[in-house]
């Protein structure tokens, strides 16, 4: 900038030029440019080692359960209905992650009221909109997602059923060959899924393409989509990751 002289003599700065503003607001978009995705990936950081701290909070639960039942973890479902979450995991594990039974009823959880469907059950960065919305526990609507979902395979090869049995059977810990390599719940659009749901239906990537999985010993795993193990089948997966027949003594 450069002094000028008023009609008294006296000096005094003049205005910026409209070169040096110029400049000055390119200056502020680089370092925009620059800073903003930093800050968006630490936040995302911090939404993905929320998500983590979750899953780890729903291992101890499933622990302290299975502590409560000579060492079997909870099945997906208790009754042989779908009409009322009320009977699945979540609703049997809500006490063991610390809230209160009381606080367990739907006008609890209106998706409308994101400060009240925010509990363990939901990752910080699972998206809501007016199509896909959050599924609460105690709802009865079948088209909004959950962020974590049971592995129900495990179950069915276990007891060698496809059918309610398989799933509604608690299974004892004790039975698994690798409790750290197999997959107890992972982030996915449904109350229950298996390998070929969460390649084809339910699966969720809500860090930068990656899904968190929790393991029968309480440890948390994260994988991009590419490095998560397909099934070879519905109800024949081999592989240990999803709870297939080499996943058991």
């Amino acid at each position: 900038m450069r002094q000028n002289k008023d009609h008294t003599g006296g000096a005094f700065e003049r205005a910026f030029t409209l070169i040096e503003l110029l400049t000055v607001i390119a200056i502020i978009g680089i370092l925009a440019a620059i800073l903003i995705p930093v800050v968006g990936s630490v936040r995302e950081s911090a939404r993905a080692a929320s998500c983590t701290s979750n899953m780890r909070e729903i291992g101890a639960g499933i622990m302290l359960y299975a502590n409560e039942i000579d060492g079997k973890v909870l099945a997906s479902r208790y009754e042989d209905r779908f009409d009322n979450l009320r009977h699945y995991w979540h609703r049997e594990l809500w006490p063991y992650v610390g809230y209160e039974e009381s606080a367990y009823s739907r006008n609890q959880f209106d998706e409308r009221d994101q400060s009240e469907v925010r509990t363990v059950f939901h990752c910080p960065t699972t998206l809501v909109t007016d199509n896909s919305q959050i599924m609460t526990p105690g709802s009865t609507d079948f088209h909004r997602p959950f962020s974590y979902t049971m592995n129900i395979q495990p179950n069915i090869v276990y007891y060698s059923q496809s059918g309610r049995e398989g799933r509604t059977t608690p299974l004892p810990l004790e039975a698994l060959a690798s409790p750290s390599r197999t997959v107890m719940v992972f982030e996915g659009g449904s109350w229950r899924g298996r390998s070929d749901w969460y390649h084809n239906l339910f699966g969720l990537m809500p860090h930068n393409r990656s899904t968190n999985f929790l393991h029968f010993d309480g440890s948390v795993q994260r994988l991009v989509y590419e490095d998560v193990p397909e099934s070879t089948g519905s109800h024949s997966d081999g592989g240990v990751f999803w709870g297939g027949t080499d996943a058991f003594r």
